[in-house]
């Protein structure tokens, strides 16, 4: 199977922390999100969770092509192969555009807008309100109302869910945000509704998977991760005219999209922002570079360099390696030999992990710069402190009730996330490799649902476009803030600097340096 050949390819202790948390049913969720980006997903694509529920015995919607825009009611039928009422959330509501989509419409509301089964909000997330919207013209008649009622609100997501299907995912398990919202009274009386597709984690799949949510008429379609999953899917939604929010990817590519939208940092701002750190915290220092050998991976590779060279620095060794290469013996002699101080690893997580841990082996332990997992702490244990880790992410630190310190600005959010957790997944246990997957995903969840909170009672697709085009700014619970004032298609500027620390004498754990830096 190959889900099971993929967890074969991890080094052993990784693999066996897996294995030990499916044996002890540490929440499937998280502990899908985790295989995903400890096997192929690029690591810090991982604010989003993978989940897989219950399989559904849901007819393909007929009488039109995949992927073409539907002309009939807003309700939609269902998408097939879509899991039952499962609920999943994109990581931080977004993705990518560069240039403004078409033209505005200002004013009221959109006429024949569903009105909302309540007058207020809800449980207030956070969103500013009172933002002058002015409607995006995307849609007309039916289509703009599409997937939306007085009472619901249906989006549907692409994500790797062949890889969750190995842990047997309860569908229960996914539904700790979501539930919790719509028991706090959803949005303006709206309770969500989220059905995923399983876009295999290819670049071949995740069209497909994007067909099938357009098939059950959403509001929405979300992609959760994927360097090669995203761009072919970001260039069908324009092409079918699709209203598309996905994860963290390279900007490049998307500099004249309509229809896709990201609250994200991009792949080359946050590689700029870790090689602008890397030469602000060691001046001097000669730097090397590993990374994926992708056309979608490069763009992140040349930020990186260029900011290390703009504060003086050298690149000393410049790597590709090959996707699940595996053995990087070769790689490591070239950066002892070039003697690289500061070394970023620009690939899957897994891949990250693994190369640190062949290096130790090999006596060459410089100033690594990854995306920071709770995983790799837990694994790696003190050989993470010599020296210390140096981490970003797109959610802050989480350590399981840890509220002060670094993680007291946002404990709040963190009492909430766990209270909700013991009461819709009591057995997950977030002290474990799952416990930052799981709270990301809650920040981007919650980012996510505060942009519909922001759309208001009248809440349209060209409204819900419209927030984002009309200038959207906001600071969502633990997430860093987010600003479409100077890019209506890109609001998301800011990741949070991270290096791994002694938390206890026998645990070693993630706390935050900055927050939200912003890249240079």
């Amino acid at each position: 199977h190959v889900v099971s050949n993929a967890i074969g390819t991890l080094p052993d202790d990784i693999r066996d922390r897996l294995r030990a948390s499916i044996r002890k049913n540490i929440r499937p969720l998280g502990v899908s999100g985790v295989v995903l980006v400890w096997t192929l997903a690029y690591g810090l694509y991982s604010v989003a969770v993978t989940p897989v529920g219950t399989t559904a015995t849901n007819s393909v919607a007929s009488g039109k092509s995949a992927g073409a825009q539907d002309t009939g009611s807003s309700s939609g039928d269902s998408s097939a192969g879509t899991t039952d009422t499962s609920v999943a959330a994109a990581t931080g509501a977004g993705t990518a555009a560069g240039s403004t989509a078409g033209g505005r419409k200002t004013g009221a509301a959109a006429k024949n807008a569903p009105t909302a089964a309540a007058a207020g909000p809800g449980v207030d997330l956070g969103a500013p309100t009172g933002l002058n919207i002015h409607d995006a013209d995307l849609y007309s008649g039916a289509l703009n109302t599409r997937g939306i009622t007085a009472d619901s609100v249906k989006v549907c997501g692409h994500a790797p869910l062949i890889y969750g299907q190995l842990l047997n995912t309860k569908k229960e398990d996914l539904l700790v945000f979501w539930n919790w919202l719509n028991d706090h009274g959803g949005i303006y009386g709206r309770k969500f509704s989220v059905d995923l597709q399983d876009d295999q984690y290819s670049a071949t799949g995740g069209v497909p998977a994007a067909q099938k949510c357009a098939e059950g008429n959403p509001f929405m379609i979300f992609g959760a991760l994927g360097s090669d999953v995203i761009p072919p899917v970001r260039n069908w939604a324009e092409q079918n005219k699709e209203l598309y929010l996905y994860g963290f990817t390279v900007k490049a590519g998307s500099e004249h999209a309509k229809y896709t939208y990201s609250t994200t940092i991009s792949q080359e701002e946050l590689s700029a922002m870790l090689g602008d750190v890397a030469m602000t915290k060691f001046p001097g220092t000669k730097v090397g570079i590993v990374w994926r050998n992708s056309s979608n991976f490069q763009p992140g590779r040349d930020a990186f360099k260029k900011a290390v060279t703009a504060k003086g620095g050298k690149i000393v060794a410049d790597l590709p390696v090959e996707a699940n290469q595996g053995t990087y013996t070769q790689q490591v002699i070239e950066l002892q030999q070039a003697g690289a101080q500061v070394v970023f690893i620009l690939e899957a997580a897994d891949a990250q992990l693994n190369f640190i841990k062949q290096a130790k082996t090999q006596q060459y332990s410089p100033h690594w710069e990854v995306f920071s997992f709770n995983i790799q702490n837990q694994t790696l244990g003190n050989d993470a402190l010599t020296p210390p880790l140096i981490g970003s992410n797109l959610g802050p630190a989480y350590e399981c009730h840890q509220y002060g310190g670094p993680y007291a600005s946002y404990a709040d959010e963190i009492k909430t996330f766990e209270a909700a957790y013991a009461k819709y997944s009591p057995n997950t246990d977030l002290c474990g490799v799952a416990g930052d997957v799981a709270f990301d995903g809650w920040v981007g969840f919650k980012a996510m649902a505060a942009l519909f909170q922001e759309c208001g009672p009248n809440c349209t697709r060209n409204r819900f476009a419209g927030v984002m085009e009309s200038g959207y700014k906001a600071t969502i619970g633990a997430a860093c803030p987010v600003d479409f004032s100077g890019d209506a298609h890109h609001g998301g500027h800011l990741a949070d600097l991270m290096e791994a620390y002694a938390l206890t004498s026998s645990r070693v754990a993630w706390r935050n340096t900055q927050r939200c830096l912003r890249a240079p």
